[in-house]
């Protein structure tokens, strides 16, 4: 899979590879079951979300990459919030957290003005 993504590019497999790591330092920082994190479950929403914010919606710069592993971070913890509460009707979060977190992070960076959105290098 993740020769997959480098062939789709070198950035995308980059930050393939920094929304696993984060994700995992993450949900290891959180308490996560073992299992789980090695099942990829705390894992893939801060791969989409980092590929979201560090190929598809900001220009590359320092400050939208820090953005970007602070996006995958609460991805992340969201995944373990949401995760007890869809539990509780035996369903599961699937890509929740990756949406939730990225709209939300998306619409506040109008307020933030070193995080810049690709849209604007017109």
């Amino acid at each position: 899979m993740l020769i997959g993504l480098f062939l789709a590019g070198w950035k995308v497999g980059v930050f393939a590879v920094v929304g696993s790591v984060v994700g995992l330092l993450t949900a290891w920082a959180l308490g996560a079951p073992a299992v789980l994190i090695g099942e990829g479950i705390y894992g893939y929403n801060a791969v989409l979300t980092s590929l979201a914010f560090g190929v598809v919606l900001l220009r590359p710069t320092a400050w939208n990459y820090g953005f970007t592993v602070l996006a995958a971070a609460a991805s992340t913890a969201l995944t373990a919030s949401l995760s007890v509460l869809f539990e509780t009707f035996g369903s599961h979060t699937f890509t929740w957290p990756f949406n939730i977190t990225t709209w939300a992070l998306l619409a506040a960076v109008p307020l933030l003005p070193r995080i810049t959105p690709l849209a604007d290098d017109s």
